[in-house]
């Protein structure tokens, strides 16, 4: 998803001011292009947006004012990878044989990447097709292992499940299983 940072704000210089960027570094890819940081020249708001490729950039901001007077500064974007779910989409069952399977995700912000915590898998839904208000409570997800779990005694029916996986700044991806 595209990120923004506040408005830059002055507190001197003659209006109206004009923001710029000067430069853009990437840390681990210096190479790489930086296209896809932006700056709205009115109010400093320096976006990056949802196409930034994951790394460190080093931004350096530049206000001028009427008379051509300028004072730069520098801010630090961090854009972590894209939180992914590994796991199978299609899980067929026999009555009375116990089925599960496993799901593991990857990326977002987490400790690992500056941010805080650890992604968490949830199962966010469990819905039946052809009884939807039936009961589902037999199917279970483990979420210290990633495991579904749909024992022997579930009722016959397709069953709609959707896992989630969501890293510490609250951003989260989903995968469904049906």
């Amino acid at each position: 998803k595209a990120i923004s940072s506040a408005p830059f704000i002055t507190s001197f210089g003659t209006l109206p001011q004009t923001f710029s960027i000067v430069s853009v570094a990437r840390q681990l890819v210096p190479s790489g292009s930086t296209a896809t940081i932006s700056i709205n020249s009115t109010t400093g708001v320096v976006t990056a947006s949802a196409s930034t490729p994951a790394d460190t950039y080093t931004v350096v901001v530049r206000v001028t004012d009427a008379r051509g007077e300028t004072e730069q500064a520098t801010l630090t974007i961090r854009v972590n990878e894209t939180i992914t779910i590994s796991g199978i989409t299609t899980l067929t069952t026999t009555y009375s044989i116990e089925t599960s399977t496993a799901f593991s995700a990857t990326g977002g912000t987490t400790a690992s990447t500056g941010g805080s915590g650890s992604l968490v898998l949830t199962m966010r839904s469990v819905a039946r097709t052809t009884s939807p208000q039936g009961d589902t409570s037999t199917i279970t997800f483990n979420p210290s292992t990633g495991v579904v779990s749909i024992p022997g005694n579930t009722p016959h029916d397709t069953y709609t499940i959707i896992i989630r996986a969501t890293d510490s700044v609250g951003a989260y991806v989903e995968q469904t299983l049906v």
